[in-house]
């Protein structure tokens, strides 16, 4: 049976473990990492029944032991772990929803890298990959959902000098970021009113690289 390979400590045991601990925010991280060992012994690598998942930058191993539905991500609740997030918090039950496992399966994960949402969905991956170990006949809904596909989309990195767009006239040089809703914020300089002749360039640079307010700074070149 699932969730009885190699395990030192029987289903009933387990389960008493946990009612003991109380998932539901009493139980301590310390708690919580002697329930794991006890129920995952030699780690997560030695499980039958496990799966990788990545998303961006973060990286989930998932176990899968048969149980009551809960999830337990790196020794710490789910709930508390993805802050109470109901989306994050569905992202990890998706796949064991598609089949109807929702509260037939245990979940332990062990995440690293990049932000919660990007665990969370990394997670979703895992499961699903673990549960094609249960039997391949999951391959078809869970497929069929979406949910055996990597998603590689990442956030374009930036380029310098890619973003802005200048409009020039006789009287006005004005620089703008079009992708951003900051854009509004700039102003043109006229270079007759401003600095007298059309050779001073009045020059509006615009830095979001560290995602703070709008700077601007103005460089004069004289012929």
């Amino acid at each position: 049976m699932l969730g009885r390979l190699g395990e030192s400590k029987s289903i009933d045991e387990c389960e008493a473990m946990i009612n003991k601990f109380d998932l539901n925010g009493d139980a301590t991280s310390t708690d919580l990492k002697k329930l794991v060992k006890s129920r995952l012994p030699g780690g997560f690598a030695a499980q039958p029944v496990h799966g990788t998942g990545r998303r961006k930058c973060a990286i989930a191993r998932v176990v899968l032991q048969e149980g009551t539905g809960k999830v337990i991500i790196n020794y710490r609740d789910a709930k508390e772990y993805l802050q109470g997030n109901p989306l994050w918090l569905q992202y990890v039950k998706v796949p064991l929803v598609t089949l109807g496992y929702e509260s037939s399966y245990d979940v332990f994960v062990k995440a690293h890298g990049g932000g919660l949402s990007g665990q969370a969905q990394a997670i979703s991956l895992g499961v699903a990959r673990a549960l094609l170990k249960v039997s391949q006949n999951h391959r078809i809904p869970l497929k069929r959902q979406g949910l055996l596909t990597r998603d590689s989309r990442v956030v374009e990195r930036k380029k310098v000098g890619h973003l802005y767009q200048c409009i020039s006239t006789s009287d006005t040089i004005l620089f703008l970021d079009f992708s951003s809703s900051l854009a509004r914020d700039a102003c043109a300089f006229s270079s007759k009113d401003e600095f007298g002749t059309e050779e001073e360039i009045a020059r509006i640079i615009v830095n979001y690289t560290t995602g703070a307010s709008l700077r601007k700074s103005t460089s004069i070149s004289m012929n």
